[in-house]
């Protein structure tokens, strides 16, 4: 039997989705990552089993008895002392929530059905909270659900316990309720930042998109299937169609999130960003622009406004491994373009920022997928992969380990420049500039 009643995030085995549940070991690897996760601990999935009579606990699960569930676990016994002392480490205000074990599996997700409490103060009180918690995990929804997928004698419910901040960054970070900032600005009403259009005249053309354009526009947009057919691919596959309807371009480029598509696929076509603020503009590559865990080069006082897609990509493939579900976010992203007759080649979800190795990329010098339609060798396919793997510095996540990804990463940059040699040309000549509502 397990002891140990507290995992803090700064522990190894709080990596552990086994016992940390998703959300727990999410955070666990975060502060890992030395991302500015504020500090917290997980009372571990197996605590609940040690605290209540898990044997009948079972049965009304098996049964579907939701209401007998829950009663049984308010009545629950759970390590007071350890917990209330814990809590007192952290002080002040803290977040309550829930971390289903089974939350990043192949074939479910508890994502939503379980509670969360924010703004819990006092150890009695997240005591309460925590009993909430793991009663949240047999109301009629989740009882439901888990028959559907055969785990009604699942009793592995972990529970997280998070410092909350009064934030001066945020991205993701608020959207999981680990921060609440008092006042938000929303730029969804100001319609000259949602646009589609070519750009740049007959000289230097390019694909010009407004930072508040959904990700659904960008996949659907007429303009972007004509001029640069890999974006609308790209950005059909984050998420769901839900998220790509509310998700902007903007705003997964400034959130700066290193599992996001994007990213990778924009750095490849050498695109840059129009940054706006009150003394004036200035343009970003892509490839400068996010410098780390949600960290960007943008100053405090500027606002990305336009995002611009050059005209000179010949060919380009993006790559999607996926070791979970379908809609989930990349284990490992490989984005190859061919830019004005040299490759790029850059890495996603891998490390803090998309990864680019311009000397292994020089490699191809001598070849060209775009020439005659001849494509890349096996050779050099294999020996660019080869490097790009012993190059990049994994991380370690839910979704792989180093070591996982890193065998990931040789096959799938091969995979990618073999494809390159059948990727159809991106960019057909412009139409003008005639605006598409996103």
């Amino acid at each position: 039997m397990n002891n140990t009643s507290i995992l803090w995030f700064t522990e190894e085995a709080c990596k552990d989705v086994r016992l940390a549940g998703g959300k727990g070991a999410s955070l666990a690897n975060m502060t890992a990552q030395g991302l500015p996760v504020p500090p917290g601990f997980v009372v571990p999935a197996y605590v609940l089993e040690q605290s209540v009579d898990a044997g009948q606990l079972r049965k009304l699960a098996q049964a579907q008895d939701a209401e007998g569930a829950q009663a049984l676990i308010q009545r629950a016994e759970p390590p007071r002392t350890a917990i209330i002392s814990s809590y007192e480490r952290l002080g002040g205000r803290v977040a309550v929530r829930s971390s289903a074990c089974a939350e990043d599996s192949e074939i479910a997700s508890y994502a939503g059905q379980q509670e969360t409490y924010l703004n819990t103060l006092g150890g009695e009180e997240v005591c309460a909270r925590l009993v909430d918690c793991w009663a949240s995990f047999f109301s009629e929804r989740a009882l439901f659900y888990r028959a559907q997928k055969g785990s009604l004698g699942d009793l592995a419910m972990a529970v997280v316990v998070q410092k909350m901040l009064e934030p001066v960054k945020f991205g993701i970070l608020m959207n999981q309720n680990i921060m609440r900032p008092q006042t938000l600005l929303s730029l969804r009403g100001i319609p000259d930042l949602a646009f589609i259009q070519s750009g740049g005249g007959d000289q230097a053309p390019y694909l010009r998109i407004g930072a508040m354009t959904t990700h659904r526009s960008v996949e659907s947009a007429a303009l972007v299937h004509q001029m640069c057919p890999i974006l609308a691919s790209t950005f059909s596959l984050v998420a769901s169609p839900r998220v790509r309807n509310q998700a902007t371009v903007g705003g997964v480029l400034a959130d700066a999130d290193y599992a996001s598509d994007p990213p990778a696929l924009l750095h490849a076509l050498n695109a840059k960003t129009l940054v706006r603020s009150t003394t004036g503009e200035r343009e970003i590559p892509v490839e400068e622009l996010i410098l780390g865990y949600y960290e960007t080069s943008l100053r405090p006082d500027e606002l990305l406004v336009e995002l611009r897609v050059p005209y000179n990509v010949e060919r380009a493939v993006y790559r999607k491994f996926r070791s979970r579900s379908s809609e989930d976010r990349p284990c490992v992203a490989v984005a190859a373009a061919q830019v004005a007759r040299k490759l790029r080649v850059v890495l996603g979800a891998v490390a803090e920022r998309p990864q680019y190795f311009p000397a292994i990329c020089a490699l191809a010098a001598g070849e060209s997928a775009g020439e005659e339609g001849r494509p890349y060798s096996r050779e050099l396919a294999r020996e660019i992969a080869r490097r790009y793997a012993e190059s990049i510095d994994p991380i370690s996540d839910s979704r792989g380990s180093a070591e996982y990804r890193r065998r990931v990463i040789a096959v799938e940059v091969r995979r990618a420049l073999e494809e390159m040699s059948s990727a159809s040309v991106q960019f057909a000549p412009p139409t003008g500039s005639e605006e598409v509502s996103p």
